[in-house]
């Protein structure tokens, strides 16, 4: 993903493409399915929450995803380096 995703359409198709490719794919390899951890960051425009996203069986974070939320919606979708951003970890998955 190379694009900026801007706008509720925008951010809700990739979201729900991105989905159906790990869906499809992870029922029967475990190397496809993702994680997502909360967290958040400690460098570039300072501390902010963020979601960081693993995949397979490793544990290293490969994505950090920032949003930004206008009125209690998500507006903006960043899928950034998470080694730019000082990663910081909670341990914390929501199912």
């Amino acid at each position: 993903m190379f694009d900026e995703l801007e706008g509720t359409a925008a951010i809700a198709e990739y979201l729900r493409a991105k989905m159906r490719t790990v869906l499809a794919h992870s029922i029967n390899n475990p190397d496809s399915r993702v994680r997502v951890e909360i967290g958040q960051t400690t460098q570039g425009v300072g501390v902010r929450p963020c979601a960081f996203m693993t995949q397979g069986r490793a544990n290293d974070v490969q994505a950090a995803v920032l949003f930004q939320v206008d009125g209690g919606q998500i507006t903006r979708y960043d899928l950034c380096i998470p080694q730019l951003l000082g990663a910081v970890r909670s341990g914390v998955y929501p199912v």
